[in-house]
């Protein structure tokens, strides 16, 4: 996976974190500050005060210097201080295994400050394991961590778990440091001097597992392994993390400690005893491993790619292929009919497109290159599997990357790399999706249509390191764990497990993981915003059932979760007399109807939905190959309600429906079309993969109004040949839409849909206005997201295959770029989606241009930079900016829509503040992250 390192940072520690404001008193201070001393009963197991001015036991981690200092204290007047840092985990360190009882919960906590370097930075209070007195098995944890301000104390705490005393735990440190980052990356604000004081452990309440509750595995396994990554505490049986090991899952995966570092760190010199006792842990246990990884671009010994004689060479291809060789088959040969499957490449696909090479940090292609003269460079990862293969010819082999489910370019890559790999004869079982994913996006249809593309190469599908982390991007701050919150991501994970569950039953899907036992293990704390805990699994903290697992165990423990959709405003056509539908439908996101909620089928859908001020239309499509009588599409609108009781007596049900029940609104969409009156109501057409509805529902005027919100769901009956049927539905999994109005979701009416056609042309970017502009249609940024008044823009738009172009004319009649902040300087803000995806994250393709007036650029998400364009020019009223924004990605055919959308910066003072927006269509803000409500352009053909 793309974390590199982070593993080894956050994953073995059991905690309940709290990050509390300095107040009050610390630790106790019944002993000298600088000892140590066990206790029993309410007594400290452990504490330091440093008041006495000596540094005890504590000692530096590497090079950095110790100090008591005076003067500066968290409630007295010593401290430790630690300085001269030059790497991250530079910091205090301490042992305090003989002060703890092996396979006890403890609390921690101490006091961390600052006083010089940012305004804010994180302390990490971190744990270093060793076990059987090998230094090679050490291991490295987060345990807590905090966002301290400069010149404040905080305190930091956490539950941890100690070892018990079959893991062989002969070392317990805890210390404090910086979040980790490699060497290179290493900033002045990553090596701040800091303070340490009133350390203090105490004994807490020992964290358990709930044993009656289903086993996982039990309810989940029929059609595929169900898996976890561990750490090495998972191995020990008297540890908790062991017990909902063994009780949920029946497959698992090294989180670290089977990577190439860790197996071979010096060349010729094989460390055995981490994989020998997870593999002998899984024999006992009746369970699959899955060995994680044999070549990897990252966590690999620097031996490996230099001249064995001379270090300060690059190896031969020669070196390297026989290093390569002996080091996937000494490993697979050894666990031969041990180890069920093996990750035998991880992420070689660049993001940047195509194979990684040593640019985007890997050298393995770069060394070995084209090997059999075919004129393609992938050789090394055919080698690799040919030697996996030939050492154990009945392992299942895996090629395995992140982001294949989220991004089109890279599932792509992936795609093409496979189909040539296969072409060659080489022995691939499987492709891994990690599947890193969040509660709000990729969509369930997209992962579908990833895991087809890659079904249809002839092999199956993995999900090798799953997680949903509640967070939708990669700068959001902490935020609470909420009830909502954690319903909401119960849903997610049933709509994902209803997914493969899909796959496994056609047998293409034969192993599911989950990238850790619970979330006190997650790689998510403190990446990829340090300081900033996350909540992406199964089990909490305290190793108890979250709702995710009973959405997979049993749904109906759960309250119904509200999903939200909003409705833009627009006015749309029926299909014309030749069945072709309004163009207009293709601007619009939709929402998928997935969720089983009775009986078994295949079928899922997805529906479009707009109004206007008099009724809300509807396309709803279908994807069931299978036409039957009984097929439908229900739809259940109507006003929102209060408990199961409308606000009002307003009844917005149909003239003609099947099933007449109170009130509610529900409406019934037959396949055949319906008779009569029916077919003024709907309209059904047929497709290759199923079929659409489009209806126009009419409601009360005072209930189409801007803001207005609703209750809709969608439910989906899918007939079979013995006359039996299975409902699929968007909202209530109970499937008591018609009775329980308030189990539905939420339709808000939002905005007026912002689109318009592009016309095709090809300017010169000058920022002089070319003749071709004079056929361009333009938009105006009248949608304020900061202030109410301030600059804005009128913008041409053109477009040919390269390009799309921006000729923009921004009225501001005081020019400033006073602030160093690119985006507080006056300025246009250009946002493209190219695959129209309209997600509530940036895919690949999904880019951000900025410039201002004196034609500096800056960029976000996937920008391609060295291909933009830019031109400005200083106007009496303002300044005008010509644009070329790279197209790479771009569908061909008739009638494209891409997402775009244009924002206008203003600092009105002149004193280096932002203090107005003007944009297009997305006013909330969030267009830097988020593409779902951008504007839409229809690319119009030449």
């Amino acid at each position: 996976m793309h974390w590199r390192k982070w593993w080894s940072l956050c994953l073995a520690a059991v905690l309940v974190f709290s990050l509390l404001p300095s107040m009050g008193t610390g630790g106790t201070r019944a002993q000298a500050a600088g000892d140590v001393k066990a206790g029993d009963g309410d007594a400290p197991l452990f504490e330091a005060h440093f008041e006495d001015g000596l540094l005890g036991q504590w000692r530096p981690r590497a090079s950095e210097k110790l100090d008591i200092v005076t003067e500066v204290g968290h409630d007295r007047t010593h401290s430790l201080k630690t300085s001269s840092r030059t790497e991250t985990f530079h910091g205090p360190l301490i042992e305090v295994l003989d002060h703890v009882q092996k396979g006890s919960t403890v609390h921690i906590s101490f006091w961390a400050m600052y006083n010089e370097g940012p305004d804010s930075q994180v302390i990490n209070g971190s744990l270093e394991k060793e076990y059987n007195k090998d230094a090679s098995s050490l291991e490295y944890a987060t345990f807590a961590s905090a966002t301290l301000n400069k010149g404040q104390w905080k305190k930091i705490e956490a539950d941890v778990v100690i070892p018990g005393a079959n893991s062989g735990i002969t070392g317990f440190r805890m210390y404090a440091e910086t979040p980790w980052k490699k060497s290179e990356e290493v900033t002045p604000a990553d090596t701040i001097t800091f303070y340490l004081d009133d350390v203090l452990i105490t004994a807490a309440e020992k964290i358990e597992i709930e044993p009656n509750i289903p086993n996982l595995v039990d309810i989940l396994g029929e059609n595929y392994a169900i898996g976890a990554a561990i750490d090495q505490s998972a191995l020990d049986s008297e540890d908790m993390h062991s017990q909902l090991l063994t009780k949920h899952f029946n497959s698992i995966t090294a989180g670290n400690f089977m990577k190439m570092d860790a197996m071979q760190p010096q060349e010729g010199q094989f460390v055995w005893s981490e994989a020998d006792r997870l593999v002998k842990f899984a024999q006992a246990n009746n369970m699959e491993v899955r060995g994680h990884t044999l070549l990897w671009h990252s966590q690999v010994p620097d031996w490996f790619f230099t001249d064995p004689n001379d270090a300060s060479k690059p190896a031969s291809r020669e070196q390297l292929l026989a290093r390569m060789k002996t080091h996937i088959q000494t490993i697979v040969t050894r666990y031969k009919g041990k180890v069920h499957t093996w990750d035998v490449v991880n992420e070689v696909i660049s993001d940047g497109g195509g194979l990684r090479n040593e640019a985007s940090g890997s050298k393995w292609r770069d060394i070995i290159g084209d090997v059999d003269g075919d004129g393609d460079d992938s050789d090394y990862i055919e080698l690799a599997f040919r030697y996996a293969r030939e050492a154990d010819p009945d392992a299942v082999l895996v090629i395995n990357d992140y982001g294949l489910e989220g991004s089109a370019s890279k599932l792509n890559d992936m795609v093409k790399l496979v189909e040539k790999l296969l072409a060659k004869g080489t022995p691939i079982d499987a492709v891994g999706f990690q599947m890193h994913v969040s509660m709000y996006g990729p969509d369930v249809k997209l992962m579908r249509e990833a895991f087809d593309k890659v079904v249809a190469l002839g092999v199956n599908v993995q999900v090798t390191e799953m997680d949903v982390s509640i967070y939708s991007n990669n700068s959001e701050q902490e935020m609470p764990v909420t009830d909502e919150l954690m319903l909401q991501q119960a849903y997610r994970y049933r709509e994902l497990f209803d997914l493969f569950d899909q796959l496994g039953k056609r047998g293409v899907m034969d192993s599911v993981t989950v990238w850790g036992l619970a979330d006190d293990g997650t790689w998510l704390d403190n990446h990829p915003v340090k300081g900033r805990k996350d909540a992406p699994l199964l089990f909490d903290r305290k190793l108890k059932a979250k709702p995710a697992y009973w959405a997979l165990v049993d749904p109906s423990k759960l309250p119904i979760y509200r999903n939200e959709w909003t409705a833009l405003k627009a006015n749309v056509s029926k299909l014309d007399p030749k069945g072709q539908e309004d163009i207009l439908w293709g601007a619009v996101k939709g929402v998928q109807i997935s969720h089983l909620a009775e009986g078994t089928s295949k079928a899922t859908g997805e529906a479009r939905v707009l109004w206007d001020g008099k009724k809300v239309n509807l396309r709803v499509e279908v994807q069931d190959t299978t036409r039957r009588k009984g097929d439908q599409v229900q739809v259940f609108l109507g006003e929102e309600v209060v408990g199961n009781v409308n606000r009002t007596s307003t009844d917005n049900v149909s003239a003609k429906k099947k099933d007449p029940q109170p009130g509610n609104g529900q409406y019934t969409f037959k396949r055949d079309g319906g008779k009569g009156k029916d077919q003024k109501v709907y309209q059904v057409k047929e497709n290759k993969t199923g079929y659409v509805v489009y209806a126009s529902l009419p409601l009360s005027a005072a209930l189409l109004t801007e803001g207005q919100v609703l209750s809709l769901d969608f439910r989906i009956t899918d007939e079979h040949a013995a006359g039996q049927t299975a409902n699929i539905v968007w909202n209530d999994i109970t499937n008591q839409q018609p009775n329980k109005p308030a189990n539905r979701g939420k339709l808000k009416l939002g905005s007026v849909l912002k689109q318009t056609k592009v016309t095709y042309g090809k300017p010169v970017v000058d920022a002089k206005k070319d003749g071709v502009w004079k056929k361009a249609t333009s938009v105006a940024t009248d949608t304020w997201v900061i202030g109410n008044s301030g600059a804005t823009a009128t913008a041409q738009l053109l477009w040919d295959e390269k390009y799309l172009y921006v000729f923009a004319d921004v009225k501001d009649p005081l020019l400033s770029k006073v602030s160093k902040n690119a985006h507080e300087q006056d300025s246009v803000e250009m946002f493209i989606d190219p695959n129209h995806n309209q997600t509530t994250y940036y895919e690949g393709d999904d880019a951000q241009y900025r410039v201002n007036f004196d034609n500096e650029s800056s960029f976000g998400g996937n920008a391609l930079k060295e291909r933009f364009k830019s031109a400005t020019q200083r106007t009496k009223g303002g300044y005008v900016i010509e644009a070329a924004i790279p197209l790479d990605q771009v569908p061909s055919g008739k009638n494209v829509w891409i997402g775009f959308d244009l924002q206008v910066n203003d600092d009105q003072a002149g004193n280096g503040q932002r203090s107005s927006v003007s944009i297009w269509s997305d006013q909330t803000g969030n267009s830097y992250q988020n593409t779902s409500n951008f504007g839409n352009l229809l690319l119009v053909q030449k």
